[in-house]
């Protein structure tokens, strides 16, 4: 369950994280066909997108900040689980970074977006591509999101 600062609560099924690759939507199942070579998969959760990239045959290296859900990856079969923040990574040399689920909201803004591309410099091969999806929360006809962005910005954020 979400809960916003101004009272807005909202669900978010669990099961969501479990759901079978039939059920990806069109833009997950593009990335994932775009995938290859070597794939690290960022934000990983519970590993749905790098599952079906390991029955693909890739080599995948899912990668997730959370304990839990990186022991959940072991028990779901994957191979190569990697429990840390993409910072502690070094080297790589991967083929595709993948971040699905808007898992680059961890960057927070444009200064750690270009703090996170000056580190994947050092992470894929010379042919190598970055992969995501975001959202812009800001593109909505909602009236509780509309009013929420407007108290956002008289507050100065």
């Amino acid at each position: 369950i979400f809960h916003r600062d101004d009272g807005i609560v909202d669900d978010y099924f669990v099961s969501h994280c479990f759901r079978k690759p039939e059920v990806f939507s069109e833009l997950e199942k593009k990335a994932l066909e775009s995938c290859f070579g070597k794939v690290l998969d960022l934000g990983a959760g519970v590993g749905p997108h790098s599952l079906k990239l390991q029955k693909m045959g890739l080599e995948v290296y899912a990668m997730d900040i959370s304990t839990e859900a990186c022991e959940i990856m072991k028990k779901r079969g994957l191979k190569n689980v990697l429990c840390s923040d993409v910072y502690d990574l070094q080297k790589g040399n991967f083929d595709t970074i993948l971040l699905m689920g808007c898992a680059i909201g961890f960057v927070e803004d444009l200064e750690g977006m270009a703090k996170f591309l000056r580190h994947c410099k050092k992470l894929l091969s010379s042919k190598g591509i970055i992969l995501l999806d975001s959202l812009d929360v800001r593109v909505t006809s909602e009236p509780d999101h509309l009013a929420y962005q407007n108290r956002n910005r008289k507050l100065g954020r």
